[in-house]
């Protein structure tokens, strides 16, 4: 990682345990190299939901923050417009089913 970074194996040890701050966008590209988001280097904040939201956007927000919600938005945004439009379509009309 720390060739990746441009940086020492020296350098990736002060930053881990603590003895150097790292700058925003050599925490990004850590994130970046390692293919997660940078959020995964703040234990616990995950689950803290940001103030002020209604209750509908803080079970959207949660919702986000699980696998499964990070795997239907993954694959949700590979799919054309029209398709979106029809998936949709079929979630609302399980949904009409489920509160029948």
């Amino acid at each position: 990682m720390a060739s990746a970074l441009g940086i020492t194996f020296q350098q990736v040890q002060k930053y881990e345990s603590g003895h150097n701050r790292i700058s925003a966008s050599r925490l990004h590209a850590a994130a970046c190299f390692l293919k997660v988001p940078v959020s995964d280097f703040f234990e616990g904040q995950d689950d803290i939901a940001p103030e002020g939201l209604s209750e509908s956007e803080a079970r959207i927000w949660a919702f986000t923050r699980t696998s499964e919600g990070q795997r239907l938005s993954r694959y949700f945004s590979q799919l054309s417009t029209p398709m979106r439009r029809s998936v949709v379509s079929v979630v609302k009309a399980l949904l009409a089913e489920q509160k029948e």
